[in-house]
C-alpha cells in the first residue's frame, strides 16, 4: 500500500505545471565576489593590446607554457620593456602568427 501512495504521489508531482515545479527547486546562489572577479578577468583580457600571458591564454586557448615556449624558439614575438622580467604579447602578434598557422585546404 505504501508504494502505491508513493507512486500517487510521484504522478501527482508529474501533472504539475513547470512553474510550480521551478518554485519547490532550490534557487543556485550567486557569489558577488566572485562574479566581481569574473568581471574584472574579462575587461582585463578584453581591454588593452598588450595580453599578459594568462590573458594571452584565454583569449587564444593556447597554453602558457605553449606560449613560453613559441617564444623562446622566436616564432612568437614578446614584449619585454628594460628591467622588468614580464613578458606581454602584442595581440595583433598573436592573431597574425594564428592566421599564419592556419593550415590552409587545397
Amino acid at each position: 500500500m505504501a508504494t502505491r501512495q508513493v507512486a500517487e504521489a510521484g504522478e501527482e508531482m508529474m501533472a504539475q505545471s513547470p512553474v510550480e515545479n521551478e518554485r519547490h527547486a532550490p534557487e543556485a546562489e550567486i557569489d558577488p565576489a566572485a562574479e566581481r572577479a569574473s568581471r574584472r578577468r574579462a575587461k582585463r583580457i578584453a581591454s588593452g593590446r598588450l595580453l599578459d600571458l594568462k590573458a594571452a591564454e584565454t583569449y587564444s586557448g593556447i597554453s602558457a607554457w605553449t606560449l613560453r615556449d613559441l617564444i623562446a624558439s622566436g616564432d612568437l614575438p614578446a614584449v619585454r620593456p628594460p628591467r622588468l622580467r614580464r613578458v606581454w604579447i602584442d595581440r595583433a602578434d598573436l592573431d597574425k602568427a594564428i592566421a599564419d598557422w592556419k593550415e590552409r585546404g587545397g
